[in-house]
């Protein structure tokens, strides 16, 4: 690697050096190929956070969150059969459970495990990341932070064979993110009404939202101490 220094030492440039190039950068493409599939894994995993978008009355709405993953592959499939997803390894579900648990430390995510052992872990898409819809159509809108948060990811893609247009997230990808998404809320609706022991509840009780609360104070007293300087 190359760094560009101004006068005072400041790095401002970061570039291949001269004798990378003169070997064909065989160096850099390696480290390209191992960190690529992870990267594409994160951005599906962020995409698919677009789903958890409740729809219209459906706020107070929460998912299995193995039915929230499993979505997210399902999304990935179609996604790289498209030529939307450069690497089949990106599907693979580890990662993304890896993934839904580091957007549960961050608070994009919240997840609710119940005392019942029988009642599997819900999931819901935390307010304040949650994309606007537009308010005729009903449709999700490219805005939003959780919209700049897969943007950023996207910008460390590989290209892939349909992504010449340079469009970071296509309109055919939101779309689909979208369908999966509200097929999920129907879904889970739907669940609700049909009897069964171990059917995960759609709505918090009364005490799942008080511990709910707990967490998201905790969580917030927890990064608040992180980002104190260490003396």
């Amino acid at each position: 690697m190359r760094l560009d220094r101004d006068e005072h030492g400041n790095i401002t440039t970061i570039g291949l050096s001269d004798q990378e190039r003169s070997v064909g950068r065989e160096n850099y493409d390696f480290y390209c190929f191992l960190i690529w599939p992870f990267i594409e894994a994160s951005w599906l995993a962020a995409v698919s956070l677009i789903g958890l978008t409740p729809p219209e009355g459906k706020t107070d709405i929460w998912i299995e969150s193995s039915k929230a993953q499993d979505t997210a592959q399902t999304l990935g499939k179609t996604l790289y059969h498209q030529g939307d997803l450069s690497y089949f390894e990106a599907v693979n579900k580890e990662t993304l459970r890896n993934s839904y648990v580091r957007f549960e430390q961050e608070q994009m995510v919240h997840v609710v495990r119940s005392k019942d052992a029988k009642v599997p872990p819900r999931i819901q898409l935390d307010p304040t990341w949650r994309p606007p819809r537009d308010p005729t159509t009903g449709k999700v809108q490219a805005s939003g932070k959780l919209w700049e948060f897969t943007e950023k990811i996207a910008s460390s893609r590989r290209e892939g064979k349909n992504r010449r247009d340079g469009a970071t997230v296509s309109s055919r990808v939101l779309r689909l993110t979208d369908i999966l998404g509200q097929k999920m809320f129907n879904e889970a609706e739907a669940g609700e009404r049909s009897s069964g022991k171990g059917k995960a509840p759609t709505r918090l009780s009364k005490d799942e939202e008080e511990t709910l609360s707990r967490a998201k104070r905790e969580a917030r007293r927890r990064r608040k101490l992180e980002a104190r300087p260490n003396l």
